[in-house]
């Protein structure tokens, strides 16, 4: 699985709390909450402690929980040692795959979503007070998006010496795009606008045709993400930025060949 990490700290906060950790198969992202640099601080530990923790281990379910479990204990400990980091905490959402399933692992409400046969899918339920609401019918889908309470999640990596995580299987298919994202992307866009993203991320035949039968190359490749880059006609509705589209579909496109080069036995 190949992956592009983006992350910004967004509008309102001085300093970026999310902690991103790719030690493949396992992708993780953390987005934490603490004041000062305390959020920054538990994120960044989860994320490598889960890391560590599953680093020899062959994945599945059971193991995937352990390292959630073993997170939780070192941000909690963390806490405990140093007062000005007392109540800091981050959510976490990880990935974890090998030939034939991927397994997802959920803390809070940052969000896994499976892009697949042009339809998004929410694979994680948010862990929070109005996720809550949303699914006991209480509130509907645009109550939440502006509802009071949409940041207050209820359960978190760090904050309380018990965790409960939620760990789901998947089967793999070919063609499948997984994204991991933090609420400061849930907040700004709509699923449907996300699906539109992913939808571009996907090779675009005038690309592929460009490719056939040239001398394998960097030149080629670079060639091969300009005409993704070129086929890609961005939808008037979508709301972010359209360099950061573009950004996504060219890395995506020219990282697919290059691997596509190696796994037939090319060298670049």
């Amino acid at each position: 699985m190949k992956a592009y990490m983006k992350t910004h700290r967004g509008l309102v906060r001085e300093q970026n709390e999310d902690t991103i950790c790719v030690a493949e198969p396992l992708y993780v992202l953390a987005d934490g909450m603490g004041g000062h640099q305390a959020g920054e601080v538990a994120s960044a530990l989860a994320a490598r402690t889960l890391c560590e923790t599953l680093r020899d281990m062959q994945p599945s379910a059971d193991a995937l929980t352990r390292g959630y479990l073993a997170a939780n204990s070192a941000v909690f400990a963390r806490q405990k040692e140093d007062e000005t980091l007392s109540g800091m905490g981050t959510t976490m959402t990880a990935l974890w795959e090998d030939q034939e399933y991927v397994f997802v692992g959920q803390i809070g409400d940052s969000r896994a979503y499976l892009y697949r046969d042009g339809k998004l899918h929410q694979i994680t339920e948010d862990q929070s007070m109005v996720g809550e609401m949303l699914r006991a019918g209480a509130i509907t889908e645009e109550q939440a998006r502006s509802h009071p309470y949409r940041n207050v999640i209820t359960q978190a990596v760090g904050t309380e010496e018990r965790l409960s995580p939620v760990v789901t299987r998947i089967l793999k298919t070919p063609g499948d795009i997984w994204l991991l994202c933090s609420d400061g992307l849930t907040d700004m866009a709509r699923d449907e606008e996300i699906a539109a993203v992913l939808a571009d991320c996907q090779p675009a035949a005038a690309a592929e045709e460009l490719a056939a039968g040239q001398p394998v190359s960097l030149e080629l490749a670079d060639r091969f993400a300009q005409a993704v880059k070129e086929d890609i006609n961005p939808r008037d509705s979508w709301r972010a930025a359209k360099d950061f589209r573009m950004h996504i579909a060219v890395e995506s496109a020219r990282r697919a060949f290059i691997e596509a080069v190696k796994l037939a036995g090319g060298d670049l």
